[in-house]
């Protein structure tokens, strides 16, 4: 099968991913991690200490293998996938003092605020990739429609007639 046919017909399927073994199993990682995630939190809620590791080295995990997998070709969907994955593994480091509530007592605050302030970054980083993104998508959607405009001019001049007797003709 041709290239631009099979990624005509099955591109959707991958979503701007590299092809490679990897790159094609990280959703399987990454829902088998939120699935296993849920199952700590409800199955070991009597048990925090437990849940607190179990969390962090999970997400680490995750972390570590998605700087291996590198999953998608676009540089920037790729920045953006390792911060939020870094602001999660620092997140999830933040829950150990939590959970020793007697010798953590005033440093819990500032914890907190770090905490607050890695997801309100985050937010702001994501925010901005998306704001670029939408940028970018216009700009090339404007590019294309005055290109669009472009040959249809080239088109109406080289069989003799002007833009608005065309539209006056349609």
């Amino acid at each position: 099968m041709q290239g631009g046919l099979f990624k005509r017909k099955y591109g959707s399927l991958f979503e701007d991913k590299d092809l490679d073994v990897l790159s094609l199993s990280y959703q399987v990682v990454y829902f088998l991690h939120r699935i296993l995630l849920a199952l700590v939190l409800v199955c070991l809620d009597h048990k925090p200490l437990a849940q607190v590791h179990l969390v962090f080295w999970m997400q680490l995990l995750v972390t570590v293998f998605t700087f291996k997998s590198v999953p998608y070709r676009n540089k920037l969907a790729n920045l953006q996938l390792f911060v939020n994955e870094i602001c999660i593994t620092i997140c999830a480091m933040l829950l150990f003092p939590f959970y020793y509530k007697k010798r953590f007592d005033t440093v819990r605050i500032d914890l907190a605020w770090a905490f607050v302030s890695i997801v309100f970054l985050n937010v702001v980083f994501n925010l901005i990739i998306s704001i670029y993104n939408a940028f970018r998508a216009c700009k090339k959607m404007c590019k294309r429609r005055k290109q669009g405009r472009d040959m249809l001019s080239y088109d109406d001049e080289e069989e003799g007639r002007t833009h608005t007797e065309q539209v006056l003709k349609t």
